[in-house]
């Protein structure tokens, strides 16, 4: 889809493989690579590794990642956290939008409490771009944990995977809104945790490469 190294990768590039990856539309596509505008340095092309910069793509209380204040490369995946998402599916088989809007609500209240650089508080653009992600994992995985879990953990599609959307000319920007509109609105960073859960204070866990090992 992209070269495996990463390196020097052009707008046009990323945004063809993720419509094609995605069946997303190309004014979507072209949408959410944007932001790597920001980084290039008017070079015309970025490193995947540029995107670990805060608040152009990475974010605080993100699903997969540490806050970077207690993880400064955030180019990899950590599976304690992906599998605390996964497990917030209702049914154990597939993320809902409730269950996407509550793990949000949980990640955004539990960040909050435990990082003092938290940059989310007064930030609805990068709120609604964490919901927006949320919106595509529904959209495109059907929110599948089975599916998820090789996506999220491995950063590879599962063998024989296509995406749940199908719409002939691709997912629309409409329909992204839509969905992270459905999302952002129904978080609630005080809402009552379900049983088992709890906040996780990132002063306390040692943060590793890929993995979470409590203290």
């Amino acid at each position: 889809i992209i070269p495996r190294d990463g390196r020097r990768l052009t707008y046009e590039q990323l945004s063809h493989a993720i419509q094609k990856a995605f069946n997303l539309s190309p004014s979507l596509g072209d949408q959410l690579t944007a932001s790597a505008y920001l980084l290039d340095q008017g070079r015309g092309w970025i490193n995947l590794h540029d995107l670990n910069t805060l608040n152009i793509v990475q974010h605080d209380a993100s699903f997969t990642r540490p806050d970077i204040a207690f993880c400064p490369d955030q180019g990899y995946p950590h599976e304690d956290l992906v599998d605390r998402l996964l497990n917030a599916a209702s049914d154990g088989e597939k993320l809902t939008v409730a269950d996407f809007a509550y793990y949000s609500g949980l990640r955004r209240a539990e960040c909050k409490a435990s990082n003092g650089q938290y940059s989310m508080t007064y930030s609805f653009v990068h709120k609604f771009f964490g919901s927006g992600n949320a919106a595509l994992l529904y959209s495109i995985f059907g929110g599948e944990v089975r599916s998820l879990d090789v996506f999220l953990k491995q950063e590879r599609f599962p063998q024989g995977w296509e995406p749940k959307n199908r719409e002939r000319y691709g997912h629309t920007i409409l329909q992204a809104q839509k969905t992270s509109l459905d999302i952002e609105f129904n978080i609630d960073e005080n809402q009552k945790l379900r049983p088992g859960d709890a906040f996780l204070d990132q002063r306390k866990p040692v943060y590793t490469v890929g993995k979470l090992v409590q203290v």
